[in-house]
C-alpha cells in the first residue's frame, strides 16, 4: 500500500500543474479569439462606412449594415457599445454622431488610443471625389 502511495505522489503534481496549464492557455486563447472577432466587425464598420454617405454604393451599405447587426453579439459584455448601439437604433436620423459614438465605444473597448482623433474622422469617411 505505501508502494502504490509513493507513486502517485509525484504524479500527483504532475497533473495539476498540466490542467493549470491547459486552463491558462484555453482561457487567453479564448480572450484572443473574442478580440480577433471584436476587430473584425470594428474593420467591416469602419471600412463600409462610406456607405452611409451619397457616394456610397449598395454594396457598402449592405456590409455596413450587417457588421452593424453582428456588433450586438460580439460586444454584448460591453455595456458601453451596447448603449451606443441603442442610441444607433433609437436616433436612426442622427446618423454620423451615432457611428462616432458607437466606433468610440468600440475602440475604447479594444483599448485602442483615439485622443488624436477628432470627430470628423468618424462622420467623414474616406472616399472618392
Amino acid at each position: 500500500m505505501e508502494s502504490a502511495q509513493l507513486t502517485w505522489t509525484p504524479l500527483l503534481p504532475a497533473l495539476v500543474s498540466g490542467l493549470v496549464v491547459f486552463g491558462v492557455s484555453a482561457y487567453y486563447q479564448h480572450r484572443r479569439e473574442v478580440r480577433k472577432e471584436k476587430l473584425a466587425v470594428l474593420g467591416a464598420l469602419m471600412g463600409n462606412r462610406h456607405g452611409l454617405t451619397a457616394a456610397g454604393g449598395d454594396e457598402a451599405k449592405t456590409r455596413f449594415f450587417e457588421a452593424l447587426n453582428s456588433t450586438y453579439v460580439v460586444f454584448h459584455k460591453s455595456p458601453s457599445v451596447v448603449e451606443a448601439l441603442n442610441n444607433f437604433k433609437k436616433n436612426k436620423g442622427q446618423t454620423g454622431a451615432n457611428v462616432t459614438g458607437l466606433l468610440r465605444r468600440m475602440l475604447e473597448n479594444l483599448k485602442v488610443d483615439t485622443s488624436d482623433l477628432d470627430d470628423s474622422f468618424f462622420e467623414e469617411p474616406f472616399t472618392l471625389g
